[in-house]
Order: C-alpha cells, then structure tokens, then sequence
C-alpha cells in the first residue's frame, strides 16, 4: 500500500521503518519542524530511508478554526496516499503493524460509532480550556484536573498576576498547612498557601490540594513550589575537585549528544527542543555514564545545563539536589576525647522543633547520674502533628512511592553513615545507656550496621506465599498479598 506518515519522535520512525519491512511503500511523511537546527527523529529516518516528500509543518489548518491550508493539501495530495498511518507508542501494545495489514488485505473490522453515549468534548489544547476553574471544581476535581493534564499540556493558574502551571497534584486532607506564606491566586474563595511541601490550593468545595512543581507560560522553567517567591541561592559557584570536573564534562558530552549542537552553561534542554524521550535517556546516560541516580523530576528542575550540573555535583556529593537543609540548635558535649554535637528538640515534619507547652526533661548518665542535657517533652499536640506527618510521608512522600531497589540503596547509605560515624555514634550510646565504650562500638552500632545492610539485601527480594482460604460457597473468595513498606 502506499502510506503517508503523520507524526514525530523516536516511535514513528520504528513504524517507519516497520512498514518498509513489510513492503509497503513510504509516500509522504508530515512531521514538526525543526527546533534550533534540531530535527525531529522522524524526519531524520524518512530522509535516510529515502522517503520522496518529507514536509515539516508548523500546522495544518488555517488560525481561528478554518479550513486546511490549500498548500498543506495540495502536497498531501501529491503523494497520492492509500492510508494515512499515526503512530502512537503504548508500552502496552506490541508494534507489529498488525492494524495496516488488515486494511491492506480487506480483513479490517468496520463498526459503526454508535450516537448514544457518544462524547464529543473540547480538545485540551487549547489555552482557554487548561485553565483552572476554582468556582466549578471542588477539591477532588481540582487534584484531577491538574493531574490529569500533567505535564502535557498542563493546567495553568494566575499567581501573583502571573499565569502558571502547576504540577504534582495531591489531595491535602489535614486542611492549611500551619506557617504557610499566603500567595494570591486568581479565583480562588481564599489565599493559597506556600509551605515547605510546595502550594496548597483549594477547591470550591473547601478540600485542599498541594502541587509541588510550577512552570511559568512564558518561560516554562520549573520550579518547586515550596520555594516560590523566595530568592533563588542555587546560582552560588561551586569550587568543583579534578574528579567533579571530569563529571561535568561527560554530562556535557551527554548534552551535546542529544541535542546535537554546542552546550554552554545557558544552553536550556527544552529550548533547544528536546522532549520527554530525551529526558528519560538523559536520565539512563547520566546513570551508566556516571552513575548517578537522577529522576525526569530532577531534570525538569534544572533544565539549563549550569543549573543541571551543579544538581548532578551535588548529587555526587551526597546533598541530593533539592529540598531543605535540616537545621538544629545543638547541645554539645565533651567525652572520649572528643566534642560532639547532638539535638535536643522533637523532630516533627523534617524540622527540629520546641515542645508547644515548653516541658523538657533531664537525659541522665547512668554511669556516674550526671545529667548531659535536657530534652524537649512533647506535648499530646505534638504528638498528633508527629503522627498526622507521618501519615502524610507514608501516603505521599518519596519513601513509599520509589521502587524497591532504590530503598535498598538508601538503607546502604544509612550502613556506609553509620559506618563512617561509628565512634561518634558509640560515645553517645555509653553515654546514654551506660554501656561500656567497646560494647557500644562493637555490639550497639557495629551490629545496627549489619542489620540496615542484611534488610537492604532484601529490599528487592521479598519472597512468600499467599495462604489459600476456604471459598464462602456459592460466592469465590480470592486472596492476594500486597507489598509494601510500612515505615
């Protein structure tokens, strides 16, 4: 058959080249155009496979819902296309071609749209329609319609008489997020709020929902949230060793691979028409290469190369690229030969708090009934704040939603800590306890070590057997086991 080709990116040009496989002729291919000198993967291929017309097109149609442009159909009509073929990937589908064969050999099925039940809604595409209606969307339909339209083509807000996309929604049960910075959302019945999880917007029907990410319509940098309308201070130079250096340049090289062009430390991923294939091999050279375990998260955070780099430097080092630094007010103590540094306030939500009613108790040395500080005592407030955080980490923090294997890393780097920090760890275990220096080392922290490495092995590996249970006749009963992390 003679096929006319519609479409973009890597996919397309494996149909492409499916299709000449199994004999039929490539007569036309109609794909984007060009970004910064960069053309799509498509039109790469049709020219390589010698396709007669390769038509790179801006659009189709004429502005304001007209007809198709005369010069779009003349070529298409030109090329004298038997079916128009528009690749579209699907993990979930094999690419066999097995669609066009059917058409080619008259065996395809023709059934009938019925009317009845039939929707014919608005294509999102458009500005006017991604555009949050907080006056018609209650809470649930508020975290829906963001989430549905994330990335691609995004839902948009105005903050601050800016328009905005937001990402990365989620329903926000426990109500306005305590300390949250009030921001003005166009709108919206009261004020969002900016708070160290990202913005909480709420829906018409007073239920919360937290975005962490959002992107300018202008621009279409990304940024977290949590720190909107704060100064920036990642733009502070890094003193990089040997080793960071050559890490740098081996990014570069992945850069320049991808976008085949210059990069420079303005050079923008996306400016210079990269798409989201590019960012998942980004991410998968990045590892290989360099071995770093990146996230498309962290790429769209930092989507300018110096910014990019600096978040891979830092990655390297240990910091991660994101969130808050944890920060305590220290009690320090002399003993073994060395000062150690230790916190006395409740850890709360990733900070270090006070106790609400301000009690405190002693920590008492048990060998000799010296008291080596005191402690903050929480309160039944604090407790139920501890307890609604943890839920809240448990249910959509990173913990529970980031595969098994990964965990198991981050346990190891919990054993290399311990490790590394061993006879500092000791000192405040005889401290505490009372135990002998070389018990502590050996026993108390030498085996908590071994036992973070033994359940990291096993992180991904979780092995059993799900029990069978007697039927609840006529009725079936079918029994699963579900795996997950419980803390």
């Amino acid at each position: 058959m003679r096929i006319a080709i519609i479409g973009q990116s890597a996919f397309a040009s494996e149909v492409l080249k499916l299709l000449q496989q199994n004999g039929h002729e490539i007569v036309g291919v109609f794909t984007v155009p060009d970004k910064d000198g960069r053309e799509d993967a498509l039109a790469t291929t049709a020219t390589a496979c010698g396709v007669p017309r390769v038509l790179k097109l801006a659009r189709w149609r004429a502005r304001g819902g007209g007809g198709v442009l005369p010069e779009v159909m003349c070529a298409y009509e030109e090329a004298q296309a038997e079916l128009n073929v528009l690749p579209f990937c699907s993990q979930f589908i094999p690419m066999e071609g097995e669609a066009v064969e059917l058409i080619a050999s008259g065996k395809a099925p023709r059934i009938v749209q019925p009317a009845e039940g039939a929707t014919y809604d608005p294509m999102l595409n458009k500005r006017e329609l991604r555009r949050v209606d907080f006056a018609k969307l209650s809470g649930r339909a508020l975290h829906n319609f963001i989430r549905g339209m994330d990335k691609v083509p995004g839902a948009w807000i105005t903050l601050e008489g800016q328009a905005t996309r937001v990402y990365g929604s989620s329903l926000w049960p426990s109500g306005p997020a305590e300390g949250g910075r009030p921001v003005s959302v166009e709108g919206m019945s009261r004020p969002g709020l900016v708070h160290d999880g990202g913005l909480l917007l709420c829906g018409c029907d007073g239920v919360w929902v937290n975005v962490r990410q959002l992107a300018s319509e202008e621009t279409g940098r990304v940024s977290l949230a949590s720190r909107f309308g704060q100064e920036s201070t990642d733009g502070e130079a890094l003193e990089l060793s040997d080793e960071e250096q050559a890490l740098v340049e081996k990014i570069r090289g992945i850069w320049k691979g991808i976008l085949r062009r210059d990069v420079d430390d303005e050079t923008d991923l996306f400016e210079c028409g990269a798409g989201s294939m590019d960012v998942t091999r980004l991410v998968e050279e990045a590892r290989d290469a360099c071995a770093l375990e990146l996230a498309a998260e962290d790429v769209y955070l930092a989507s300018r190369f110096a910014d990019f780099s600096r978040a891979a430097v830092l990655r390297s080092r240990g910091q991660g690229s994101g969130g808050n630094e944890v920060t305590y007010d220290a009690v320090e103590l002399r003993a073994n030969g060395r000062e150690i540094r230790v916190a006395h306030q409740l850890f709360i939500d990733g900070k270090f708090v006070n106790s609400s009613w301000g009690r405190s108790s002693e920590v008492v040395n048990p060998s000799d009934e010296s008291v080596l500080c005191r402690v903050e005592s929480a309160s039944p407030e604090d407790v139920d704040r501890a307890v609604a955080a943890a839920q809240a980490a448990f249910e959509r923090g990173e913990w529970g939603r980031m595969s098994a294997r990964d965990r198991g890393r981050l346990l190891l780097r919990l054993a290399d800590l311990m490790e590394q920090h061993r006879e500092e760890l000791a000192t405040l275990e005889a401290l505490d306890s009372g135990a002998v220096y070389t018990l502590a080392l050996k026993t108390h922290v030498g085996m908590s070590v071994d036992v973070f490495r033994y359940f990291a092995g096993w992180c991904d590996k979780v092995q059993g057997s799900t029990v069978p249970v007697s039927h609840a006749r006529p009725r079936k009963n079918l029994t699963f086991t579900r795996w997950e992390p419980i803390g």
